[in-house]
């Protein structure tokens, strides 16, 4: 959500690990990249605040609808993620399950 003022979501992708987007719950959060042309990338990172998450999926927009990409248990401080290459034009981080709302310092998506 945009709504909690200080962690907004862009926060999550400003190069500074001092900022964080925080969800406005424990369950069923999402943080969203979307991009005017197709993007091309095989890796992402995501560094939360804290280790509260428990269950993520990393999904890809394909064919008007989500679709996974890659599931994870835990985040913590810096869970890195390479896979073969994607092109879309929107990716997002699907917090499923987590102790307390999560916070996440830094989405990065590249093609590292």
């Amino acid at each position: 959500t945009e709504k909690i003022p200080g962690f907004e979501a862009f926060k999550a992708n400003d190069e500074d690990p001092a900022t964080s987007w925080r969800a406005a719950s424990a369950d069923d959060q999402w943080l969203e990249a979307a991009w005017v042309k197709p993007r091309t990338f095989r890796a992402v990172t995501i560094s939360e605040v804290g280790n509260h998450i428990t269950n993520y999926r990393l999904q890809i927009w394909k064919d008007n609808s989500w679709q996974d990409l890659l599931t994870g248990d835990t985040c913590g401080p810096e869970r890195h993620h390479s896979f073969d290459p994607v092109t879309t034009s929107k990716c997002r981080l699907l917090l499923s399950r987590a102790s307390k709302a999560p916070e996440i310092s830094e989405f990065v998506i590249g093609r590292q």
